[in-house]
């Protein structure tokens, strides 16, 4: 009976993406350092594994899932936030919601193309 000895090739996942080893030299989190260039979200990533499959070693970078920052459930549903101004001059903040109705979507739309028709032919007001 004889015994081989075979090494196997690590390959990493992220996000049901496969990802190959930029080098065997590295450790998986220098691993997850290089590839958090190409996916910013992968620094706080949990690494798993490895996993073999065949002839391979499967590491795969778990995203972090949270809600940081987030006040309340009604806080994530709000978009954007806009700037009003009072009848005395002063300023405040108010959220509006992410909920556009077609109304106001039609609105915003109209009001984009009117801008870029300004742009591109621009009326030219001549006094007689």
């Amino acid at each position: 009976m004889t015994i081989t000895v075979q090494k196997l090739q690590r390959s990493f996942a992220y996000n049901g993406i496969a990802l190959p080893d930029p080098g065997c030299e590295l450790s998986p989190e220098q691993v997850r350092d290089v590839y958090s260039a190409t996916y910013p979200e992968i620094t706080t990533a949990s690494i798993e594994g490895p996993e073999q499959k065949g002839d391979r070693l499967i590491y795969t970078f778990r995203r972090a899932v949270g809600t940081k920052g987030a006040l309340s459930a009604n806080a994530s549903r709000t978009s954007r936030i806009v700037v009003r101004r009072r009848d005395d001059g002063l300023s405040y903040v108010e959220p509006q919601s992410a909920v556009v109705t077609p109304v106001e979507r039609l609105t915003i739309a109209l009001g984009r193309l009117v801008r870029w028709l300004d742009r591109r032919w621009p009326v030219v007001l001549r006094k007689e």
